[in-house]
C-alpha cells in the first residue's frame, strides 16, 4: 500500500481545507494517509470543520515548535518521513522551502532520496510584470532558477499566470509542472431576501463586501477610507466580515469611522455556511490586496457567481480581474480605489451566459482539484 505523508506548517485560512482534499483524494485512491500539522491547528474551528471527521481514517501527527526557517522545515519533513516510513510526500503549500530544497540539494539527502515529493506553489513574483530595481529583479531571477531546477517529482501551480509564464519559456521541468485548479464549491441557488433576513441585513441596500481575515496586507484600511470618500448611492453599505486584526482595529476604531452607520463590521470567525451566505448576498466583492502575488479563493468564488469584482491591479489577481467582464481594477492609491467603487455602481454588464465564467467554473472545482492530486490533469 502507498504510505503517503501530507505535511503543512500553516493552518489559518484555506490550508486545512486543502489538506482535507488531499487526504480524501488519496484515501479514495487506496492510500494510507498520515497528516502532520502544528499542534495549535487542532484547537481551531478550521480543524473541526475540515479534519475532525477524518480522524478515524488518517494518522494524525501534531508537531510542536513549528520551524520558521525553511531549512529547519526540510529537516522536519525528512524526520517525519522517516518516522512514518512514508513512501510519498505531499506538501500542499511549499512556497519558500521548495527553493531552499533546490539550494541544499534536499532530494539527495539520505532518507528522502528515493521518496517522491510533490506539492503546490501559490506565488511566483518572477512572473509578475512590475517595475522594480535591479537588485529585486536579480533576486527574482534566482527565485525562478531555483523553482525550475527543483528535484521534486511534481509541482502544482495554483497561480495559473506563473504556469503560463513557465510554459512560454519552455523549461524542461514543465514535464513535472501541473496547472492546479482552485477547489471551488458548486454554487447553489439562493433567495437574497431570505439571506438578508437570516443575516439581519436590509434587502433594499447594496452591499460592498470585504470577506475573510481583515489585515493591512489585504488593504482593509484603504477600502474603509475609500468607501468613506466615495460618491455612492445612499443605500450602499460596506460589509467588513471576518476576524479583524489588531493592526486594522486601530484604524476602524477612529470616531468618524466607528460611528458610520453605513459600515457594518462582523468581527469574528465566519463559518463556511456564513461565508457563502455573505458572498451570495453581496453586490460588489472588494479585494484591495496590497502586492498580493498568489491566487485568491474569494476572487474565484466571486467570478463563478457573476458578482461585480473590484480588485488591485497587481499580480495574478490583477490579470484575472482584468479578464473578467464584471471586474474593475485599481491601484494602491485611495483615489483609484474610490473611483473603482464608484464605477462598480455604474453600468456593469449582467451577462450570465459568459464563456470565460463557464470555462472558469468547469476547471476550478473540488473534483478537478482531487483529480490533479492523483495525476489526472486532462481538463486544463
Amino acid at each position: 500500500m502507498k504510505r503517503t505523508l501530507i505535511i503543512d506548517f500553516h493552518f489559518i485560512g484555506h490550508h486545512l481545507h486543502y489538506i482535507r482534499l488531499y487526504a480524501e483524494a488519496l484515501l479514495d485512491n487506496g492510500c494510507q494517509v498520515t497528516v502532520a500539522i502544528p499542534k495549535e491547528a487542532l484547537q481551531t474551528n478550521e480543524f473541526k470543520v475540515h479534519l475532525e471527521k477524518l480522524r478515524d481514517k488518517i494518522t494524525l501527527i501534531p508537531f510542536k515548535d513549528c520551524p520558521n526557517k525553511n531549512l529547519k522545515k526540510l529537516f522536519l519533513i525528512r524526520s517525519i518521513t522517516k518516522q512514518t516510513k512514508s513512501n510519498h510526500v505531499y506538501l500542499p503549500i511549499m512556497d519558500g522551502f521548495l527553493q531552499t530544497a533546490t539550494m541544499v540539494m534536499y532530494k539527495q539527502w539520505p532518507g528522502v532520496r528515493d521518496v517522491p515529493h510533490e506539492g503546490c506553489l501559490f506565488t511566483g513574483s518572477y512572473a509578475t510584470k512590475t517595475k522594480h530595481n535591479l537588485l529585486y529583479r536579480f533576486k527574482q531571477s534566482i527565485n525562478e532558477w531555483l523553482v525550475v531546477h527543483t528535484q521534486f517529482e511534481r509541482v502544482y501551480f495554483l497561480n495559473l499566470a506563473v504556469y503560463e509564464y513557465l510554459k512560454k519559456k519552455n523549461y524542461p521541468m514543465l514535464k513535472r509542472a501541473v496547472a492546479m485548479p482552485e477547489p471551488l464549491e458548486p454554487v447553489s441557488p439562493c433567495n437574497r431576501e431570505e439571506l438578508c433576513a437570516e443575516l439581519n441585513l436590509d434587502p433594499n441596500c447594496k452591499y460592498i463586501l470585504s470577506l475573510g481575515v481583515q489585515s493591512l496586507r489585504k488593504g482593509t484600511h484603504l477600502l474603509i477610507n475609500a468607501f468613506c470618500k466615495a460618491n455612492l448611492p445612499e443605500n450602499s453599505r460596506l460589509l467588513i466580515v471576518g476576524s479583524i486584526m489588531d493592526e486594522v482595529k486601530t484604524i476602524i476604531s477612529a470616531p468618524d469611522i466607528d460611528a458610520n452607520p453605513n459600515i457594518i463590521k462582523i468581527d469574528r470567525y465566519i463559518s463556511d455556511k456564513e461565508f457563502f451566505e455573505y458572498l451570495d448576498v453581496a453586490d460588489v466583492i472588494a479585494l484591495p490586496y496590497l502586492k498580493h502575488l498568489g491566487s485568491s479563493g474569494i476572487a474565484n468564488r466571486a467570478i463563478i457567481r457573476n458578482k461585480i469584482l473590484v480588485g488591485n491591479s497587481f499580480g495574478y489577481m490583477g490579470s484575472l480581474v482584468e479578464q473578467y467582464y464584471r471586474g474593475i481594477i485599481h491601484s494602491d492609491e485611495i483615489g483609484s480605489l474610490k473611483e473603482a467603487l464608484e464605477k462598480s455602481f455604474g453600468d456593469i454588464p449582467e451577462e450570465a451566459d459568459n464563456i470565460f465564467v463557464k470555462d472558469f467554473s468547469l476547471f476550478h472545482t473540488e473534483e478537478q482539484f482531487k483529480k490533479t492530486i492523483i495525476g489526472d490533469t486532462s481538463v486544463y
